[in-house]
């Protein structure tokens, strides 16, 4: 199969040899008379006394020469995902035969304009669709940008389906969206949960502080009353009375304390766990 690339003012052109077989066909009927999605239109060119099949790919860029400035990204495989989609859809309305789709990393063209590629249908024996597209999955691994997270999942469920000869690409951009948004969700749970741990772990240290101020009052009190009373009647139990609660008092104040102390051992643990989860 002869290719010929020309380039001029204005206009740029890719041209294939003509088989008498391909232009009297169904095929070429339908290319030449009809505006296909997806599909480079072809005409009929006499060069040097030969019949040769002109694809016009003026103001088109060929996904290899994109590949070279590292530009495969995430929104440039849905595209190209989204262009295989249209041309399968095409392929169907016009009776048209997928394994004479040329898939060849320099014959599959961008067209940034409308931010769609375009493809050549070319129907010749040679033609070597299957082969042609588990290469070319490979050279989209090898291509995409690789600090684009989601391109590189792209392209590997691409080379997953293509490798197992699905040809349907009409959910694969779907299911990525849906893998996303199940992935966003997740993690919004994750981050709601951690603030509402925080919080609530925030809510019992200041419990355990307003306790220990409370216990603190009430002894305090206690002692105030004890001593005014004894001061009043100047009996010798009412001595006896304020030990004895004062006893009472620092007792249950050290009591509290100390479960004070291991309820907020525990929370800085809980707040430690929660710093080395986020």
């Amino acid at each position: 199969m002869e290719i010929r690339y020309e380039k001029g003012i204005g206009k740029n052109t890719v041209l294939f040899n003509a088989k008498e077989q391909f232009l009297n066909s169904y095929e070429y009927l339908m290319l030449s008379e009809n505006t296909i999605l997806g599909i480079i239109s072809p005409s009929i060119r006499m060069v040097d006394g030969m019949k040769m099949l002109e694809y016009d790919i003026s103001g088109y860029e060929s996904i290899s020469s994109i590949s070279v400035r590292n530009e495969i990204n995430e929104e440039l495989l849905k595209e190209l995902i989204r262009s295989f989609d249209i041309l399968e859809k095409s392929i169907k309305e016009y009776l048209l035969t997928d394994i004479a789709i040329i898939i060849d990393k320099d014959l599959i063209f961008y067209d940034a304009k409308n931010h769609q590629f375009k493809f050549i249908y070319y129907n010749n024996s040679d033609n070597d669709f299957f082969g042609a597209m588990n290469g070319f999955a490979e050279f989209i691994i090898n291509s995409v940008d690789h600090m684009d997270d989601r391109a590189v999942q792209i392209s590997y469920e691409l080379y997953a389906r293509i490798s197992n000869e699905d040809y349907s690409f009409s959910g694969l951009i779907q299911n990525q969206e849906d893998k996303r948004t199940e992935v966003e969700c997740n993690d919004e749970a994750d981050s709601n949960k951690s603030v509402l741990t925080e919080a609530d772990i925030k809510k019992l240290i200041g419990a355990s502080n307003s306790n220990e101020t409370v216990i603190s009052l009430i002894v305090i009190i206690v002692i105030a009353f004890f001593v005014y009373f004894t001061w009043q009647n100047k009996r010798i139990f009412s001595f006896i009375a304020i030990a004895v609660s004062l006893a009472v008092c620092i007792t249950l104040f050290s009591i509290i304390k100390h479960a004070n102390k291991k309820r907020r051992k525990k929370i800085l643990l809980m707040l430690s766990e929660l710093s080395h989860n986020e």
